[in-house]
């Protein structure tokens, strides 16, 4: 229904933003990385809305895309998420002198990937938790996401056993 009501009208690019915003997370719950980065990429090639948050949304579901399934990911991966990340800051925006609360959480959260070694620790569920998108998840997907970050947890613990030993 979102896609057709994209290809309905071409008048309205606020209402294609708003589809694109809504299939973004929508397949993000469905653990969908490569498609709600492709939505993000959208978003941030077309809204004026903050270029900012969807740079990060861009690099933070391809991060989760290339880790799925506990894959290392290359240097050369490394290197362009690097890059993206470290492009998040540039398209920071001021209103009326201030900075906009959600673009100074995800520039504070890209300067981590660099500072942490090119790791985070799942960036798509946190954007999630972010914009308050879990309260509106099937049991399904909620389910899948909750062993998404046990596996997380149990990856955070071996490698602490691992620099405790």
């Amino acid at each position: 229904a979102l896609n057709a009501s994209v290809e309905a009208q071409s008048d309205w690019t606020q209402m294609h933003h708003i589809c694109y915003w809504e299939l973004m997370f929508a397949n993000a719950c469905a653990g969908k990385w490569d498609k709600a980065g492709e939505y993000s990429t959208l978003l941030f090639k077309e809204s004026k809305w903050s270029k900012c948050n969807f740079k990060y949304m861009e690099a933070s579901f391809k991060y989760m895309e290339l880790t799925e399934g506990g894959r290392e990911i290359t240097e050369k991966e490394k290197a362009d998420l690097l890059k993206q990340y470290n492009e998040v800051a540039e398209f920071k925006q001021r209103i009326a002198g201030k900075s906009i609360p959600s673009e100074k959480f995800v520039i504070r959260k890209a300067r981590k990937f660099s500072l942490q070694n090119g790791y985070l620790m799942l960036p798509g569920l946190e954007i999630m938790i972010h914009w308050n998108i879990l309260q509106y998840m099937d049991n399904y997907y909620l389910q899948s996401t909750l062993n998404l970050v046990l596996k997380s947890i149990a990856t955070m613990q071996k490698l602490y056993e691992q620099t405790a030993a």
